[in-house]
């Protein structure tokens, strides 16, 4: 019999705007290993007509990703987009190579 795995992909943190303001990353990792889960994805809202506005939430989060993954492995590094139809020019440059490159294990959620 394989073993289940369990993840929980749909994370944010004091970042987003819907967080509570004292949910951190370490936070998150610590309860992660309490509850025995094999990974964890934050994943901040970055809402497109607001693109400028939260381009550089966009980078602490995934500054803080990266240095937490250093110490939590398991940690994976998302991004929920909002309103991507919005403005397909935007979408698409945060999706683009251009703005990836730094985090090559982002996911999109």
């Amino acid at each position: 019999m394989r073993e289940l795995k369990l993840i929980d992909c749909h994370l944010h943190t004091n970042i987003s705007p819907d967080a509570s303001k004292n949910v951190t990353i370490e936070g998150y990792c610590n309860r992660a290993i309490k509850y025995s889960l094999a990974a964890i994805a934050i994943t901040e809202h970055i809402e497109i007509n607001r693109w400028e506005k939260e381009k550089d939430t966009f980078e602490k989060s995934m500054t803080e990703n990266t240095l937490a993954k250093k110490k939590y492995p398991f940690l994976i590094s998302g991004l929920e987009m909002g309103q991507a139809t919005q403005n397909f020019e935007i979408a698409e440059k945060i999706t683009g190579m251009e703005l990836i490159m730094p985090w090559p294990d982002l996911t999109f959620f």
